[in-house]
């Protein structure tokens, strides 16, 4: 009896710690530094092997973080192979092939991950993708905001839904269109205040809003988090002479 209690004790703790290892991963996800999650999430995998297939997943993830898609796609199959039953793995897969421009193929992958589950919110993101990659934003932005619904706690959902009304707000020229994209992000960050590529793209936002002061605010705080962001200083340095010109009453902000 005390043996078998023994063994409980020690699979939750080695559920716990597997969950532990897989946030630690996404916590440096989030912050830009994808390499370092790619060998924690190597290390679950060795650690874990019940898990492995979920850690593959996240290791391909981590290589879309770093642009190498080919690897993602590697390691997605691979996690594929695994566990074939999981929509989430189906849906990353496409996500890769809409990247090499393999729509067909991608949608799919997309309809067969939306049977398996059709709250799996990353098949929505990945629909998302597909009509962003068609410049179809207004589709893309409900088709995110359709995987906020099936899973409120999605921060992945609340970024993409932002670069999709984003877009959209570019190619309308709808101001609404912005705030809602600025909704978005300031949501994600919440969550994640230290991802600067979401801070990044709140800045632009701002920029699109003529709020140009919040939008220099916006890219210093990378600027603290990454010295050597070059793109951030450069859009900082635009954010401060749109605010000076305004300032000086040369142009309006609206």
């Amino acid at each position: 009896m005390k043996n078998r209690a023994n063994a409980s004790a020690g699979e939750r703790k080695s559920v716990a710690d597997m969950r532990e290892c897989i946030q630690n991963g996404e916590m440096l996800r989030r912050v830009g530094k994808a390499q370092l999650a790619m060998h924690t999430f190597a290390r679950g995998a060795r650690e874990f092997p019940d898990a492995r297939w979920q850690f593959l997943y996240y290791m391909g993830s981590c290589c879309l973080d770093l642009g190498k898609y080919e690897k993602a796609a590697k390691f997605y199959l691979q996690a594929w192979t695994l566990n074939p039953g999981c929509a989430g793995v189906w849906a990353a897969v496409a996500e890769c092939a809409i990247h090499f421009n393999q729509l067909e193929e991608a949608v799919e992958m997309i309809s067969h991950a939306l049977r398996l589950d059709e709250r799996c919110a990353n098949a929505w993101i990945a629909w998302g993708e597909l009509h962003e990659a068609r410049e179809e934003f207004e589709k893309a932005a409900k088709c995110h905001e359709t995987a906020l619904k099936v899973d409120p706690d999605c921060t992945r959902a609340l970024a993409r839904a932002g670069f999709a009304l984003r877009s959209l707000g570019l190619a309308t020229g709808d101001r609404g269109c912005f705030e809602r994209a600025e909704t978005m992000f300031r949501a994600y960050l919440e969550h994640w205040p230290g991802d600067e590529s979401q801070l990044f793209n709140l800045g632009l936002v701002y920029g699109n809003l003529g709020r140009f002061k919040e939008a220099a605010e916006t890219f210093a705080k990378i600027i603290e988090l990454n010295p050597e962001d070059l793109e951030a200083k450069k859009y900082q340095d635009l954010s401060l002479q749109d605010l000076a010109q305004i300032e000086a009453g040369h142009v309006s902000n609206v």
